[in-house]
């Protein structure tokens, strides 16, 4: 499959030069001191939250991302590798609202609209993983991640994406899958939850919680990625190559 190459190869590395000067020279402000320890031990500058990240550094641990990675999922014939069986078609996530559909009125999203959404994915062919849809209003506050996973995981067989808040949160996201999986062991062994987190925001500054994730899930060795989600004009430049 042939994708929409919006820039070129020449302008793609302009974009990431001038991202490894703006690393190194400017850094990023770090509220989680471990992260800044760890960064630290590998190689950066550290001066009280800024880390700066020396290009040699940044290119080295670049260099190391694997070649393929896997999604599971609790029936492993829905497993998707990348690059292999791309693109992976994920679903939208965490939409406060939705459409009834019997009175087509807009309403808040509850766990049973999580339920029926995730049985509709595990049923679509066009559809690789189930990026938890919706919301759930009704969930309990101190239970509203699992009130949201557990819909999910019993309706849909396909690999899942999960955000958690806090550690408490995310443990009880963890024991729920263990049980789910027969065991620890036996989760780690086929993991089926991608953990997402957008550790990055304006202005260049790591937040604690996300980041306090991100180093966990990294330390267990299980499936997590960062992403960073600029709003240009709002918490990036206006210009596309300053959100770039």
């Amino acid at each position: 499959m042939t994708f929409a190459a919006l820039l070129t190869q020449e302008q793609v590395e302009k974009v990431h030069d001038a991202s490894l000067e703006i690393l190194e020279e400017v850094g990023l402000k770090v509220r989680f001191e471990p992260a800044r320890e760890l960064f630290k031990a590998h190689g950066c500058r550290v001066e009280e939250e800024r880390v700066k990240f020396p290009r040699a550094v940044v290119e080295k641990y670049r260099r190391l991302v694997p070649s393929s990675f896997t999604f599971h999922a609790r029936d492993p014939k829905f497993d998707k590798t990348i690059p292999q069986d791309s693109p992976v078609i994920v679903t939208a996530s965490s939409a406060p609202d939705i459409i009834d559909p019997v009175t087509g009125r807009e309403r808040r999203a509850e766990s049973a609209d999580i339920a029926r959404i995730a049985h509709l994915i595990n049923e679509l062919p066009g559809y690789d993983i189930f990026s938890i849809s919706t919301l759930a209003e009704d969930a309990p506050q101190d239970q509203f991640t699992v009130s949201r996973l557990y819909p999910s995981l019993k309706y849909c067989l396909k690999p899942l994406r999960v955000t958690t808040t806090n550690m408490k949160d995310t443990m009880s996201v963890m024991n729920m899958a263990y049980m789910v999986a027969g065991g620890e062991a036996a989760y780690k062994e086929h993991p089926f939850l991608t953990h997402h987190y957008c550790p990055i925001v304006s202005p260049l500054t790591m937040d604690h919680l996300s980041t306090e994730n991100v180093m966990f899930f990294a330390q267990q060795g299980l499936p997590v990625y960062p992403t960073i989600v600029p709003n240009a004009g709002l918490t990036s430049p206006m210009s596309m190559a300053g959100t770039l």
